[in-house]
């Protein structure tokens, strides 16, 4: 946005902030998606939501980026998996290795069709 012509408010409603907690949310709503499915435990997807006040550091999120070039990676593995928020961090490390694991394909043709 150029700045001169860009209200405060817009500027927060497009901001990499607000960008990360959207792409957060959709993430965590995933995970519940999957823990109602059974494809992973119910403690793993309340983990995740237990974060959602966390501050994003869009600074260490863009360093990843320009290193992966990839800006799913870089948000993902950013520092606020280490938020103390999470109680049980190795919980949620295990949640996205098995998400990573995980056929997508079948995920999905278990929301759709059940």
């Amino acid at each position: 946005m150029i700045p001169r012509y860009s209200r405060p408010d817009m500027v927060a409603i497009w901001s990499p902030a607000s960008k990360f907690k959207i792409w957060y949310e959709i993430e965590a709503h995933a995970c519940e998606a999957m823990a109602n499915i059974g494809v992973i435990p119910r403690e793993n997807a309340d983990a995740v939501w237990k974060a959602k006040d966390v501050k994003f550091d869009v600074a260490r999120i863009d360093e990843i980026e320009a290193t992966t070039k990839h800006d799913v990676i870089a948000f993902s593995s950013t520092s606020f998996l280490m938020d103390d928020k999470l109680s049980n961090l190795d919980q949620f490390k295990e949640l996205l290795k098995k998400f990573i694991a995980t056929d997508k394909q079948e995920i999905t043709k278990s929301l759709i069709f059940n």
